[in-house]
């Protein structure tokens, strides 16, 4: 089964600062609010990021994601979305899948997720916060040459 990962988004939120110098309550107020010890950012300045980018990201979750033989047959395939956060030192935690596709596609991806290494943390004014970050993985049945699911094709 070829797995391909079609975007990775983050939700959008605001903790960017303003280019405008002539609003400071403005800027001190996002500060505040990304400096808020356990809040959770959705858009900091600095947005988190697995080691190595999204090619290593891409890489390890291809490798590394084994999709249920019975999935194959019963013609599961689709997108799941998972949501975790990207906690300030770069664990992940509060994995849960947003949308699934069932057939142990779902709990594959989760633990998977689980298993990662400590991301780069994101950043708001220079300090690391806890971000809200959602992932998006597509599982799509493999074709041969003449189009046809490998799970249609007899062994030989």
């Amino acid at each position: 089964m070829a797995i391909s990962l079609p975007f990775i988004l983050a939700i959008f939120g605001s903790c960017k600062t303003s280019s405008n110098s002539t609003s400071k309550n403005k800027q001190a107020n996002r500060m505040e609010m990304c400096q808020e010890n356990n809040d959770i950012i959705t858009l900091p300045e600095v947005l988190p990021s697995f080691p190595g980018g999204e090619t290593a990201k891409k890489k390890y979750l291809t490798e590394n994601i084994k999709c249920p033989k019975y999935t194959n047959k019963q013609q599961i395939q689709g997108r799941i979305i998972a949501a975790f956060i990207v906690e300030k030192d770069g664990s992940l935690s509060n994995i849960t899948i947003l949308q699934g596709v069932g057939g142990d596609c779902d709990e594959e991806v989760l633990g998977i997720i689980k298993k990662m290494p400590r991301w780069n943390p994101g950043f708001c004014f220079g300090e690391p916060v806890r971000v809200q970050y959602n992932m998006a993985v597509l599982f799509e049945l493999e074709k041969s040459k003449n189009n046809i699911p490998d799970y249609l094709l007899e062994p030989g």
